[in-house]
């Protein structure tokens, strides 16, 4: 029977408990607090929003950004503009990094954006459309 090195076994018996650690440490990024500010959460169809990343934490001008369905207006490591051009719930994807530069995350932000309110905002909307 070969001889066992405690020293190799006990290291290699340490790192498979660390990664089991690992698999059952519950990371709730879902409900992790936010790195952004948004300008508001409630708007009209085809207004601008803008979101900020907190002080501390800039915006990856890489990644790909969203605005729902709406579009990307501006875009710098400072700020994200979004012109909302579909009502209802939208979400944003916003891809957001520490100044430190040891990670980035993806984060989604829930905003309504309610139907144009008079003819002429339903009109300007229909136009848009077609």
């Amino acid at each position: 029977m070969p001889k066992i090195d405690k020293t190799s076994y006990i290291k290699k018996m340490n790192f498979l408990i660390f990664l089991i650690l690992l698999g059952l440490a519950d990371v709730d990024l879902k409900n992790a607090a936010s790195f952004l500010g948004l300008s508001r959460r409630e708007l009209l169809w085809n207004e601008t929003i803008e979101v900020k990343p907190q002080a501390g934490y800039h915006l990856n001008v890489k990644s790909p950004h969203k605005c729902g369905e709406g579009q990307v207006q501006a875009l710098s490591e400072q700020t994200i503009q979004c012109l909302m051009t579909s009502f209802g719930k939208q979400q944003l994807q916003v891809f957001v990094c520490d100044d430190a530069k040891t990670f980035c995350r993806r984060e989604v932000l829930d905003v309504q954006v309610h139907r144009p309110s008079n003819i002429k905002e339903w009109w300007n909307y229909l136009m848009n459309r077609f």
